[in-house]
């Protein structure tokens, strides 16, 4: 990218931000004036034809713009969203313009003006007010700018190659292994795919120290292959390059001496550990850096180039000139712009924690703000994970584009959205009803103050549409105002469950917040989610409809520096000062003016073995144990365990220490009269009039009280009922609510058409909540990077409500847990109970559930339901590290037995007993300490959904939950319903047989509008591991009936309300005594016999080929280590799609632990980690493919293997071939080669592999 030296100091400052929608500009001229535009992202102007008396001429009716004469000379005049119509010729006055044919366009066309150049050039004409054709003063740009998230998103990105690791190349196409979608047969994995991919037998070892060195013969090679390709760049990412990236550079220096233009390594871009995720981040740097360095270039022409310096905004929220600028530093600018616009404003007037949020056409932003900015070094944007330091934000679908639909759940808002073109109904171009419309037609927009011309007609017809389809699915017709408001109350919801999950993270309650609205439809919406978070102040910046341009307008240059240390504190801390001294003048170093750099050094803390890390600002004379202490009791609500502390990483910020100030003061606090206006609005209350004031017509410490409708230049503000409104000498505006003093924040809406789609919302989002605690507080790695868990929360009877979309396995199996340990037990309030017994709803023993009644209070009253949360510990005991000896035959020697019995007894914790039962028995677990931690997670996971549930039931009374609890359950009955009259007369026998001969059989058929799953004639009680308890072959049967549904739906038991499920004892629901010794084992039953029952499920429904249908379980440790993992394998094609390669099926969906954490935490070197290819089956649709994994043992450790389809690959449909079946084997270090069955067990010694080759998916159809 070129940086446009400024010749002399700029006399201009400008900031312009192109979002996905609209284009927002503001600038700040010599003399102090400020000076704003905003134009659609697509490069253009809206307009209105009005008659106009010169012969020849159109008028146009602009609205807020005002633009130079000649401006709009060669621009293209068309229809919004249509084809251009003709060009205009000339443009003598701002407001009319001559075309270039004769055609005429009768007054009151709705037209767009399409600027022959892209949209940030077209602000900074408005702005400067010139043309193409005068000169461009001497001037600073900032630009914003989500040209390069668009194109990752589009996969529009240019070609580029990568160089990996020999045997690692498929690292970008296998991820992580899991898929996005727990219910979509045809998966589809965004991925960024390479042009060209080379592996290379150089290699690090766990310490950074060189293996195996390339030779300058391979080089060559390597060189000639890259310059035939004729890609855009070329990438490097090698294994644990991190701790030693000299190995990259020197690789990257070689080529670029045989003649590779353009070659980016992965550790230039970051220095984190993790290689997956490094490798995407560079992957995107290649993909996207030439396009931003064009789009840079081309808003400003070759002549006025010279006179302007070019700033970038970067996630983070500074601004770094364009030769220092990575593409991938720039994915989220704009909405870390609006955060620094919001920030700046609230530090203005004292305020020190704020929750904003930014609303534009397609999502909403949500941040928050705590003194300082708080960030995140690694965000998923679109196909790939990103390693750069960014504004921590979550992103929701919810923006004034969202279109507004009825789905099988009731409404719905998002999440598509109608974007630039068409745009909602009222923009005229036959877009669909969006929450724009809804806000219009129930009079929270004012279409004379709108940006650009509305059609309240168009809105209004959309929403008739609308009525039509819920009429027609079976449901009276419901009043349109109902409907209104009940989309509203959707999309408010959703806005605030975002701002729930961004505050709870931290540890903090949306409570303690100034909530600060932005975009032009935030502060439609604000008053009613700050009443949904029970904030009760908002503020509203100036220029609130652009802050995200002001912001980088006010953004101070800054630049990171970096250090991954994985390091003891006690260790750190004798070295901290010459790793922080060195950390800050790298950092410095790269301003203008290092000296009088502003510096802030953060440290990632956390506990050995944890992933996830607090960040501590480092400050001096700081004992960082007792703040790390603090702040985790902050974050989690439970002091640390008594665990060593490490320091995971350093880093250090430097910023400019200049601040530039815009200020706005109100001078006249007498502004002159102006024709005051008034609407009829729609609120919950009733329709009433509301008079419409501009903010500039506000006087200075003045109140006004709503409901009013405040609008100003690109953004419009509701002032609810009860609520005032102040105007400060700044133009400042804060908002604080008046009435009514709560002890809960409210739901609104939840009597209204949209009550149950709202308490369902809630429900999971609490759930979703307690998972993200979970995985961030775990210390397994089961649960932390396999995600190997399941929250839920069930009504009063035990019965599941709203089950978190984590572990597919799970879902059938927390109602009969909680169910059947009530049974055996009672739960009082404040008790906490604990079990993994497979007779009272466990799966297998590794799988612990935690369960909580919840009452109104903690003293008791009414019981409102439960919650639960189930976790995978990698080791619990049993004759094998692990927990899963694959030749067990009783449930002895798979692990220690938890009867159900307290965690919590009377809010007083027992972990003491838990662990005394923990380190008893003949095959106790080899790592009680951590199982007590991960307790702990659970355990907290499940207070937070004990209190924010009962927070939800307060907030509707506890007669009104239980209410809405019900509907949420019928909901998903009625679904299910539906989907079985949609079978028609169904009645169909299928059979599946285990590799060792073991048979499922099914017959499933339909009865009075019933569907009957009946598995008589299943095998009986399996000898071995492969018995499945009542729990799984219910989580299968709920699954298949997610599946039949193929929509959204509650996960709840509703589902299998209208379902009649028959399982004889036997294989598939074995009876279980006291004595662990005398009960059948199940291991594999939870794992692989899930899998095959789901198999068989599919295969009676004719829903997909057969996917691997197995979780290829491999586990290893000693006597001071345990790891375990499941392998990806092919999906089954569909009747529409082919299979997906390397991806988790079914009844699993785990991740793969990265290779630089696996081979830096456990004595193993991985290998190879690729696609079997040609392993999927062949047809019409091919089957997906396999994985090959390899893992080297570095000392002696004891393998154990579990899985299926070795016998016979996974089966085909209508013609289509199976799956080539799975294998494994032993490559000793001596070269000797040793097969292993498909259920096994070796010790490996030091130097000794184990190779996996997973099944590939059945074929659909007959190949041509």
């Amino acid at each position: 990218m070129n940086h446009h030296q400024a010749s002399k100091k700029p006399s201009w400052r400008v900031a312009i931000d192109t979002g996905g929608t609209f284009t927002d500009g503001i600038a700040q001229s010599p003399d102090g004036r400020i000076h704003r535009s905003k134009v659609l992202s697509s490069s253009a102007i809206r307009a209105t034809i009005r008659a106009c008396p010169t012969s020849g001429l159109h008028g146009l009716d602009l609205r807020d713009v005002h633009p130079p004469s000649g401006l709009f000379k060669g621009f293209m005049i068309a229809a919004p969203g249509g084809e251009p119509l003709d060009t205009i010729a000339e443009h003598p006055r701002s407001d009319e313009v001559a075309l270039e044919s004769s055609l005429r366009l009768p007054p009151g066309s709705l037209v767009e003006l399409r600027a022959p150049y892209d949209a940030p050039r077209l602000a900074l004409y408005l702005m400067l007010n010139t043309t193409p054709s005068d000169p461009i003063p001497p001037l600073e740009l900032r630009v914003a700018t989500t040209r390069g998230t668009n194109a990752l998103l589009e996969g529009s990105g240019a070609s580029f190659a990568l160089v990996l690791d020999e045997g690692l190349e498929d690292q970008l196409e296998i991820g992580d292994q899991s898929r996005p979608d727990l219910f979509a047969l045809d998966i589809d994995r965004q991925r960024l795919v390479p042009s060209k991919i080379i592996g290379v037998q150089s290699r690090l070892d766990q310490s950074g120290c060189m293996q195996r060195q390339l030779c300058d013969e391979q080089i060559d090679e390597i060189a000639s292959e890259l310059l035939q390709s004729e890609v855009g760049a070329v990438g490097i990412s090698l294994v644990h390059a991190w701790k030693n990236p000299d190995h990259e550079r020197r690789l990257a220096d070689a080529l670029v001496a045989r003649g590779i233009p353009t070659v980016i390594t992965a550790t230039e871009l970051s220095l984190s550990e993790g290689l997956t995720s490094r490798t995407e981040t560079l992957a995107v740097e290649a993909s996207i850096r030439s396009l931003l360095g064009r789009f840079l270039d081309g808003i400003l022409d070759s002549d006025g180039a010279d006179q302007c310096q070019v700033l970038v905004m970067t996630s983070s929220g500074g601004l770094t000139p364009t030769e220092r600028f990575q593409a991938k530093d720039g994915l989220l600018s704009g909405p870390a712009g609006g955060v620094v616009g919001a920030a700046r404003a609230a530090e203005s007037i004292g305020i020190r924690r704020i929750l904003g949020f930014d609303m534009g056409g397609t999502s909403t932003d949500v941040s928050r703000y705590d003194e300082e900015m708080l960030y995140r070094f690694e965000t998923r944007v679109g196909p790939a994970r990103v390693q750069a330091p960014c504004v921590a934000i979550e992103t929701v679908a919810a923006g004034g584009g969202s279109i507004c639909h009825w789905g099988p759940n009731g409404l719905a808002v998002g999440p598509q959205s109608a974007g630039a073109d068409p745009g909602p109904a009222c923009y005229g171009a036959g877009g669909p009803l969006t929450l724009t419309d809804v806000n219009l037609l129930l009079g929270r927009a004012d279409s004379d103050s709108f940006g650009l011309p509305l059609d309240e007609a168009a809105a209004r017809s959309a929403l008739d549409d609308l009525l039509d389809v819920i009429e027609s699915s079976e449901v009276a017709r419901p009043e349109p105002t109902a409907v209104l408001l009940g989309l509203l109350d959707i999309a408010n919801e959703r806005m605030a469950e975002a701002m729930r999950a961004i505050s709870i993270r931290e540890g903090a309650d949306p409570e303690g917040h100034v909530l600060v609205p932005f975009g032009g439809a935030g502060g439609q919406h604000a008053c009613a989610i700050a009443g949904r978070l029970g904030i009760k102040r908002i503020l509203l910046p100036n220029d609130t409809g652009i802050l995200s341009a002001r912001g980088a307008l006010l953004a101070r240059n800054e630049q990171f520096s970096e250090r991954t240390l994985n390091q003891a504190l006690d260790s750190f801390e004798k070295c901290m000062s010459s790793v922080r001294n060195e950390l800050e003048r790298e950092a410095a170093s790269r301003l203008s003016n290092p000296e009088q750099a502003a510096i802030r050094t953060l440290l990632g803390m956390r506990l050995h073995g944890q992933d996830d890390v607090i960040q501590i600002d480092l400050a001096e004379n700081q004992n960082l144990r007792e703040r790390f202490t603090a702040r985790f009791q902050e974050v989690y609500g439970y002091p640390p365990p008594d665990r060593p502390i490490e320091v995971a990483w350093i880093r250090a910020r430097a910023m400019d220490d200049e601040k530039f100030e815009l200020h706005d003061f109100v001078s006249d606090p007498s502004p002159p009269p102006q024709h005051s206006r008034s609407t009829r609005m729609t609120l919950s209350e009733g329709n009433c009039t509301v008079e419409i004031i501009r903010r500039d017509q506000l006087q200075p410490q003045v109140p006004r009280f709503g409901p009013l409708l405040l609008v100003e230049d690109g953004a419009t503000t509701v002032i609810e009922p009860g609520w005032e409104l102040r105007l400060d000498q700044f133009g400042m505006i804060t908002c604080k609510e008046i009435t009514e003093t709560r002890d809960t924040p409210r739901l609104e809406g939840a009597e209204g058409i949209a009550g149950s789609e709202l308490v369902s919302a809630r429900l999971e989002s609490i759930a979703v909540a307690m998972g993200r605690l979970l995985e961030r507080t775990a210390l397994s790695v089961n649960v932390k990077q396999r995600l190997d868990f399941s929250c839920a929360l069930l009504d009063d009877k035990g019965r599941l409500l709203v089950n978190a979309p984590h572990m597919p396995i799970h879902l059938g199996s927390m109602g009969i847990c909680v169910r059947r340990t009530l049974e055996v037990i009672t739960a009082l309030p404040g008790d906490v109970l604990i079990t993994n017994h497979p007779g009272c709803g466990g799966s297998h023993l590794p799988d612990i559930t935690t369960i909580a009644p919840i009452h109104e209070t903690d003293s008791g009253g009414t019981l409102l339901g439960f919650a639960a949360v189930r976790a995978h510990h990698a080791e619990l005991g049993g004759a094998r590290p692990g927990s899963t000896p694959p030749f067990a035959s009783n449930l002895a020697e798979e692990g220690v037995l938890i009867t159900p019995r307290h965690l919590v007894r009377g809010g007083v914790p027992e972990f003491d007993q838990i662990e005394n039962l923990l380190t008893s028995g003949p095959w106790p677990s080899r790592q009680p300490h951590e199982n007590i931690a991960d307790l702990r997670a659970q355990l907290a996971a499940t207070y937070h959904g004990v209190e924010h549930l009962r927070r939800l039931a307060r907030g509707l009374g506890t007669a009104g939950y239980l209410d809405r609890s019900t509907q949420v359950r019928d909901n998903a009955s009625r679904i299910a319903r539906r989907s079985i009259r949609e079978l028609g007369s169904f009645n169909r026998t299928v059979r599946q047989t285990l590799d060792d001969g073991a048979l499922i059989q099914l017959h499933a058929f339909t009865r009075d509008e019933r569907l009957i799953l009946d598995f008589t004639g299943s095998s009986d009680v399996h000898p071995g591991n492969f018995n499945a308890p009542i729990a799984i072959v219910t989580g299968a049967c709920v699954y298949l009936m997610r599946l039949l549904a193929a929509i959204e739906v509650p996960m709840n038991e509703g589902l299998l309300e209208p379902v009649d499920l028959i399982v004889p004892e036997g294989m598939l629901n074995p009876s279980f005594g006291d004595d662990p010794d005398c009960c059948p084992a199940v291991c594999a039953g939870n794992t692989e016999t899930s899998q095959r029952i789901t198999d068989t499920l599919l295969l009676a429904f004719d829903l997909a080929a057969c996917s691997q249908g197995t979780m290829n379980n491999l586990l290893f440790g000693n006597e001071h280590l345990g790891y375990y993992e499941t392998i990806s394998g092919g999906s089954g094609a569909t009747a529409r799609a082919a299979g997906c390669s390397a991806v988790h099926t079914h009844m699993t969906n785990t991740r793969i632990t990265d290779p630089e954490i696996l081979e830096t935490r456990f004595p193993v070197q991985l290998d190879r980690f690729s696609i079997r290819r040609g392993s999927g089956g062949s047809g019409q649709h091919p089957g997906g493919d396999g994985v090959i994994r390899s893992i080297r043992a570095l000392e002696p450790i004891e393998i154990s293997f579990v899985s299926q389809h070795r016998n016979q690959g996974p089966y085909g449909l209508h013609g289509g071939s199976d799956g080539t079946p799975g294998t494994q084997y032993l490559v000793l270090e001596d070269g000797t080669r040793h097969v292993l069955s498909g259920c096994d067990q070796y010790s490996l010694e030091t130097g000794d592999a184990v190779i996996v080759e997973t099944p590939g998916g059945g074929g659909w159809g007959t190949a041509t």
